[in-house]
């Protein structure tokens, strides 16, 4: 529930009044039928510049009845909520069809009210409508966590009942992420059915691939084609035919025959894979020199309860490997014991960047060694500008193991990549990244 002062309350009760009304808007119902729903010129020009061009511009039209094509009768009368009430209630069912007609007839000061609702409602399953509303609202936070969804759940999201009914513009938005975790074919399908649930609600053949290519639009120049083998494409063409122009279909054939070639019609871009690879082609090394420690500091080669090491980049990229110095025990015979590892993602600069607060991505057990060791995430992270990662360790021994080497934690560069640690020492000797 959110306030908007609008009108009078002598106005609101003229809400939906046939009696009163001077203007009426013919929507379709979830049966198919046509409903008539009544409103007041004078209403909606007081909330909107565009009613009031269509009712006394140069070009104003004397009709008393409008055709809405772009949203159920329900939604519109949502709609209609907002310009007749100090405080509305809106349905996540409706939501994304109102917040179209918010932006169509522009609306002002509807943020909130989206914003309160997606807060409210907002859930994994729902992960389009919210991203649809978290863009709509400006909410970034929640922008973001709806974009790894989309980057590491691509599969459930395109089979979710939400993702066939979202926009074309929130397809677009998913699209022009440059990760994905699935193959590029398993794109052009989720598009081919979201397009086909468009042409179902439209009356139109979904076998027609002019249809699909009508409720695609330029969503299909966001599909990456190079990603893709020409095999998969050949199968995938069968698939829908008609859908592609002779000229497209030569420049698909192109740009996988060539990473060269100059693309003008489709994304000449990659989809990167959420898969961590450790092809030398692909793999970012950011090792650490071992540091000397002499003196007063020679206790430092104890290995502590707990061993963090904090870092932040200048460019996302996707964090899948770790290693730490070997250890040595002091006792002979004692055996190494399990830790814990705890991964943080804290925003750079909070308060949070300087606590053990945070949100934890991943949660192991690992067990240090008596020679390098190495650590490969059984889900790999993608790590962000603006956030500092904590790779903690916590071990249940009490310095009985000492550090053979201890690594000074400075700034390191990775072709135009700058890797900035926040803690002066630690254990771990390396991380490994893919771009």
């Amino acid at each position: 529930m959110s306030k908007r002062i609008k009108l009078s309350s002598h106005l609101q009760h003229q809400y939906l009044n046939s009696d009163t009304a001077d203007i009426f808007f013919e929507c379709n119902t979830e049966s198919g039928d046509c409903e008539r729903v009544p409103a007041h010129k004078f209403v909606l020009m007081m909330s909107s510049e565009v009613f009031k061009s269509i009712f006394c511009g140069s070009s104003k039209e004397e009709k008393a009845l409008y055709r809405i094509d772009v949203a159920s009768a329900e939604a519109f009368k949502e709609f209609l909520q907002l310009l007749y009430f100090d405080h509305v209630q809106l349905t996540v069912k409706n939501a994304p069809q109102v917040m179209d007609l918010v932006q169509k007839y522009q609306i002002a000061e509807c943020g909130g009210i989206f914003a309160t609702l997606l807060r409210e409602h907002f859930e994994k399953s729902k992960v389009c409508w919210g991203y649809q509303l978290a863009i709509f609202t400006g909410q970034n936070d929640l922008k973001n966590l709806c974009e790894n969804q989309f980057i590491w759940h691509t599969d459930d999201v395109f089979k979710s009942d939400d993702f066939f009914a979202c926009p074309r513009s929130t397809l677009c938005c998913i699209l022009q992420l440059d990760r994905l975790s699935c193959n590029e074919a398993t794109v052009f399908n989720a598009c081919i059915t979201w397009a086909k649930a468009a042409c179902e609600r439209e009356r139109l053949d979904v076998n027609d691939g002019k249809h699909l290519r009508e409720q695609l639009g330029y969503v299909l120049y966001q599909i990456r084609f190079r990603s893709m083998t020409f095999d998969e494409f050949s199968i995938l063409l069968t698939t829908a035919p008609g859908l592609f122009t002779a000229e497209e279909l030569e420049e698909i054939i192109q740009m996988m025959r060539s990473n060269d070639y100059k693309t003008k019609i489709f994304s000449g871009k990659i989809r990167l894979p959420t898969t961590f690879s450790r092809d030398p082609s692909v793999l970012l090394k950011c090792k650490l020199e071992p540091s000397q420690v002499k003196g007063p500091f020679v206790q430092r080669l104890h290995v502590e309860n707990v061993e963090k090491t904090t870092f932040s980049v200048t460019k996302p990229l996707l964090f899948g490997e770790f290693a730490c110095a070997p250890m040595k025990s002091q006792y002979d015979g004692f055996g190494i014991p399990k830790s814990k590892l705890k991964i943080i993602e804290k925003p750079y600069g909070s308060d949070d960047s300087k606590s053990s607060h945070g949100t934890v991505l991943t949660n192991a057990n690992v067990t240090l060694k008596d020679f390098e060791a190495h650590y490969m995430l059984t889900k790999p992270i993608q790590v962000r500008p603006g956030f500092v990662y904590e790779i903690r360790l916590e071990h249940a021994f009490n310095k009985m193991f000492l550090k053979t080497n201890i690594y000074e934690q400075t700034v390191k560069h990775i072709d135009d990549i700058t890797v900035q640690f926040h803690d002066r020492y630690g254990i771990v000797c390396a991380l490994y990244f893919n771009r």
